[in-house]
């Protein structure tokens, strides 16, 4: 079955391949690589974006144009709408999770290498990882196998989909367990990155004022009951997704179910507590453990 998710992991080694090059740097000012951004973006960085830092609002929270996300948008219509809005804070302040930053993140991947973000992905990870059954979502396709999203309020019914312009670069992939394992098992190995750059993703955040957030580039990072895990949700209409990596266990366990709202954290963590010992002790409490609450994806749910 082949189940729209979100996991946006898969854009991040899209970056890090582009830093391992020399063609972009972490440090790097995004204005750099896109033009015409307002003044008070001149500080935020590729690093900022990556790990929800930049302090650019979060356009799901925009009441006002939810009623466009039926409607493709466009790159220079994404930065008119969120540059229309003034910094939650000062870049590398604080977290705030938001899309946009995943959006101008491909943006950036396009202009360093020369194609499109989708061709990019797809040449450097999909085909040598022979995922098979892993695209980007596209609505208008007739897809074989292709899972049907469900939202469960008083009685289960079918989700209106917002367009998948909205997520370039932080979501609506199409893919399958079986393919996600593939990509799973090469991060355990050099095919993709180096050992330097994937410890690099899992290691949290250090804010301006010398503190830390339990978040790397684009994964949740920390402990549960003294084993070692990162981990990220993902969301869209209709769909949930979750992956939680044990890596000094080896034990990886991937979550997609086609219906909102969904449990996929206590899931994914109970599953994996059938593998690993002693990794759920008595009332433990995942969101808390996990600060799954640093993890505001966004359903944009209608």
């Amino acid at each position: 079955m082949l189940v729209s998710c979100s996991l946006k992991r898969q854009r991040r080694s899209a970056k890090m391949m582009l830093v391992e090059e020399g063609k972009i740097d972490l440090d790097d000012k995004i204005t750099k690589y896109i033009a015409n951004l307002p003044v008070d973006w001149n500080l935020i960085t590729i690093r900022h974006l990556l790990t929800h830092t930049s302090s650019i609002v979060n356009y799901a929270s925009m009441p006002e144009i939810w009623e466009r996300f039926l409607y493709p948008v466009s790159k220079s219509e994404m930065i008119n709408l969120i540059a229309g809005h003034p910094l939650v804070f000062q870049p590398g302040e604080n977290y705030l999770y938001g899309n946009n930053n995943y959006f101008l993140l491909a943006m950036i991947v396009e202009q360093a290498s020369g194609k499109s973000f989708n061709d990019f992905v797809t040449e450097r990870i999909f085909s040598p990882l022979s995922m098979k059954e892993t695209r980007f979502n596209d609505y208008h396709r007739l897809i074989m196998n292709r899972a049907s999203g469900y939202e469960l309020t008083n009685q289960l019914q079918n989700v209106q989909h917002r367009d998948p312009s909205w997520s370039l670069g932080a979501g609506d992939l199409i893919s399958t367990t079986l393919d996600l394992a593939k990509w799973d098992a090469a991060l355990y190995t050099e095919r993709l990155l180096t050992r330097k750059s994937l410890a690099q993703m899992w290691q949290p955040m250090v804010l301006n004022d010398g503190s830390s957030i339990p978040y790397g580039f684009g994964w949740g990072t920390g402990m549960l009951n003294n084993h070692r895990i990162v981990w990220h949700a993902g969301g869209t209409e209709g769909f949930r997704s979750f992956i939680a990596r044990f890596i000094e266990d080896r034990v990886t366990v991937i979550v997609l179910i086609n219906e909102i709202p969904a449990p996929v954290e206590e899931l994914a963590i109970n599953i994996a507590n059938f593998y690993i010992d002693g990794l759920l002790a008595n009332n433990t409490n995942i969101n808390k453990e996990l600060n799954l609450d640093l993890d505001k994806e966004e359903l944009l749910l209608r």
